[in-house]
């Protein structure tokens, strides 16, 4: 097995409960576990993404679903399609 690329970070936060107090709430969040980078994000990222074409120096305006995965549109009017095969 391969190293582990990402690790469970915590399980949500504390929130303010009355601003005006600065009372502030500490049941350790709502439950749900947030995930993190072992190593930060840029190997995880990197591990994700390999063998697929990376654009850089682009300005993205929108991201939205498309049939077949994520159409995203720049700035400079240029469209990539992110195939969501491997996911």
């Amino acid at each position: 097995m391969g190293k582990k690329t990402a690790g469970e970070w915590n399980k949500g936060f504390a929130r303010a409960e009355n601003i005006e107090d600065r009372k502030i709430s500490d049941n350790g969040g709502d439950g749900h576990p947030r995930y993190a980078g072992v190593d930060g994000m840029s190997p995880f990222v990197k591990r994700l993404w390999k063998g697929k074409n990376i654009h850089t120096s682009h300005r993205v305006q929108t991201i939205k679903p498309g049939k077949e995965g994520w159409i995203v549109e720049g700035e400079a009017g240029d469209i990539f399609l992110f195939q969501q095969k491997g996911f």
